[in-house]
């Protein structure tokens, strides 16, 4: 990438492509944005969002690629499923999951689905005489409380810190 600036305006190429051209500001820390470019960067995320869900899925509990196979040719709606093992698999664990989708796989009758799933988790989860997972839901103003924290600029305290040993 190569960016050229001119006094009105600056322009990225990539070789001989012109990949965004804006106009100039001269605003200290002024984001400027393309509306069209953000509303690109919002439909690529959603599609890259609904693949790679499967992808995580399939790629941390093999098993479960066979699973949405059967589903699809029942015609159960993929996304949900993979909602629902994606929160088993946050819930339980992949090597959990994938034993329980095995098991899952091996019965005869309908097309398995999540709820079956959670059920061989539970069965599996009760011989090993372990109590139910309780999930944890936290209200909002305390999951806002682990946000990240900007640390300050501290240069003016180098000013400060020069002045005091100036002064001895």
């Amino acid at each position: 990438m190569t960016l050229f600036a001119d006094p009105k305006e600056i322009r990225i190429l990539d070789g001989a492509v012109l990949v965004a051209c804006h106009p100039r500001s001269y605003d200290a820390g002024a984001q400027i944005e393309d509306p069209a470019h953000i509303q690109a960067l919002r439909d690529h995320k959603r599609r890259a969002g609904k693949a790679s869900a499967t992808d995580r899925l399939v790629h941390a509990v093999p098993a479960s690629a066979e699973l949405l196979v059967r589903a699809a040719q029942h015609g159960h709606a993929l996304q949900t499923i993979v909602a629902g093992l994606g929160r088993l698999l946050e819930r339980y664990g992949a090597r959990e999951l994938e034993a329980a989708i095995l098991e899952v796989l091996k019965l005869e009758g309908p097309a398995p689905h999540p709820n079956s799933v959670l059920l061989a988790l539970e069965k599996r989860r009760e011989r090993r005489r372990q109590p139910p997972l309780v999930p944890t839901h936290l209200p909002k103003h305390v999951l806002d409380k682990d946000q990240p924290v900007r640390p300050a600029r501290l240069a003016s305290y180098d000013t400060l810190k020069d002045q005091t040993d100036d002064d001895e």
